[in-house]
């Protein structure tokens, strides 16, 4: 599993600001998008509903982890939890007002969001039979948690001209 930066419970703990503060008004639709879109917040069709993107570096999500952002999304009513081709998993049909709280309780489970979306360092994949296929040459998932640790941590990471994705296979 990839390790989470220091820094993510204080950018939560801003995003909850920012919600706050866009419901409110104080900030534009185009600046919170900014805002949100590298938390891994994406708006869906149906009005006020978002999708949250969570990271699983390798493509790999622990037996207990899955289970609870299983539980979360029945809890929080945006079940069914989704798979993505990218190795991630998506919670769909979030209330904005919700989006803090589920980033908390992923924080809380080993969990980010943070990069899945924008131009951002996106999540880092590993083919999937990494580590148990025959004909590999050596097991590519150490390096691609390795590098998403490394680049997770860096601030420079959230801000790149274009969304950068990078995916290993041995």
């Amino acid at each position: 599993m990839y390790k989470i930066p220091d820094s993510l419970k204080s950018e939560i703990s801003a995003f909850a600001k920012h919600v706050h503060d866009f419901r409110n008004g104080e900030i534009e639709a185009v600046k919170f998008k900014a805002i949100r879109v590298p938390m891994g917040i994406y708006e869906q069709r149906v009005n006020g509903t978002f999708m949250v993107r969570v990271r699983c570096a390798a493509g790999m999500i622990s037996p207990n982890q899955l289970k609870k952002v299983a539980l979360l999304a029945q809890k929080e009513g945006t079940e069914p939890i989704h798979i993505t081709t990218r190795q991630e998993i998506q919670l769909h049909n979030v209330k904005l007002e919700q989006a803090p709280g589920i980033l908390e309780q992923l924080y809380r489970l080993g969990l980010s969001s943070r990069g899945g979306g924008g131009n951002t360092v996106r999540n880092i994949m590993a083919s999937e039979d990494a580590g148990i296929a025959k004909d590999e040459i050596f097991n590519v998932t150490p390096y691609a948690l390795s590098l998403t640790n490394t680049l997770i941590a860096e601030s420079d990471s959230w801000s790149l001209p274009r969304k950068y994705k990078i995916a290993f296979a041995g």
